[in-house]
């Protein structure tokens, strides 16, 4: 008891030095001009503060005494001094963050001490905790940084820890999604019911949600094609069917949505937008059909009574080269609809461009 009693005295003269030197940084600085000297020997005074503070904390920890230890402990965790907690990397710290159930501070301390793959299981723990106290961009961040961990000396590269790092990288990739479908239901809520719109918020944020259920429960329900279109992605998923319905649903959405006053434009909303989801599913043929694409801009640039330049080019800067291109349009001629037949004029255009090039 006796014992107990001197160790709160300690903490109260840490609490003495800590609220001085507060003060003290506090305190504006006293100009050279108007004594000088007085200036020099407050310094003389207030600088060390911190310093003879964490001189203190370094020999108390230096003590044999775990009663002592895990007394500092507590002073700098309720002063919110978690970043020099963890650079002490003291081997008391481990026992001590593990018995008080701390595993914000505790994967941490795993890290600093390069222990990467237990500082990744908490992280992974942390962010598959169910609840609301978290929100769902915490979780993502959580388990971002496992991944970093588990990447890092190559630690999610030995045998027994490599399934792992698949898994977590497929969970961060599942959670994007997530993050995805909730920032859209976010951004188009006067679209849906408000009681829809505040369950999705809810649960979204109080848990990790596995990739069927959120196509089944939000994606597909909520008609929300670019999300749709990234659960396939993930998935790897092939249906070309499926596909070309969501990006026929993605197109016809962005016309509907674009305010611009002349087609033109709107053609150029549109194919900015393809480009933006070309840039993330290029790489996957399946996801991307180019050749669909291209036949459904020629027609809405028809429609639109506008030229084609601007898919060209949006194609070109997409990594088509121009003898594919110019198969593409070959093919659309042989089998686009008679309506549609303007879209001879972008070939001839190619012509001349394989010409210049």
């Amino acid at each position: 008891m006796k014992r107990l009693e001197i160790y709160k005295e300690f903490t109260s003269m840490l609490d003495y030095l800590y609220n001085q030197n507060i003060s003290n940084s506090l305190t504006p600085a006293l100009s050279s001009k108007i004594g000088s000297s007085l200036f020099d020997a407050q310094t003389a005074i207030t600088v060390p503060l911190k310093e003879v503070m964490h001189e203190i904390i370094d020999d108390a920890l230096h003590s044999p005494c775990e009663i002592l230890h895990a007394s500092v402990y507590t002073w700098m965790i309720e002063k919110g001094l978690h970043g020099e907690l963890i650079a002490l990397a003291a081997l008391s710290l481990k026992d001590y963050l593990i018995r008080t159930n701390a595993p914000e501070l505790l994967w941490q301390f795993y890290e600093r001490n390069k222990n990467h793959a237990d500082a990744a299981k908490i992280l992974e723990a942390l962010a598959s905790k169910d609840g609301p106290d978290m929100p769902l961009s915490q979780r993502v961040e959580y388990l971002a940084r496992a991944v970093v961990c588990m990447r890092s000396d190559q630690a999610g590269y030995a045998p027994r820890l490599g399934v792992f790092l698949r898994e977590l990288e497929d969970k961060v990739e599942v959670a994007r999604i997530q993050q995805q479908i909730l920032n859209t239901i976010c951004n188009q809520q006067h679209l849906y019911d408000p009681m829809t719109v505040r369950d999705a918020k809810l649960r979204l944020n109080s848990s990790l949600i596995p990739i069927t259920q959120l196509y089944e429960e939000y994606a597909e329900p909520l008609q929300l094609w670019e999300c749709k279109l990234a659960i396939i992605h993930c998935s790897g998923h092939q249906d070309a069917m499926l596909i070309q319905g969501i990006w026929t649903n993605i197109i016809e959405n962005e016309l509907k949505n674009a305010t611009a006053p002349s087609a033109e434009d709107k053609l150029v909303i549109l194919m900015s937008k393809i480009k933006l989801l070309g840039q993330e599913y290029s790489g996957t043929p399946h996801c991307f059909p180019i050749e669909f694409l291209l036949k459904q801009m020629e027609v809405r640039a028809c429609r639109l009574r506008v030229s084609n330049d601007h898919i060209i080019k949006g194609f070109l800067e997409l990594g088509v080269s121009l003898e594919e291109l110019l198969d593409l349009y070959d093919n659309a001629c042989q089998l686009i609809a008679p309506r549609h037949l303007l879209v001879l004029t972008p070939v001839a255009r190619l012509d001349f461009g394989f010409l210049e090039y």
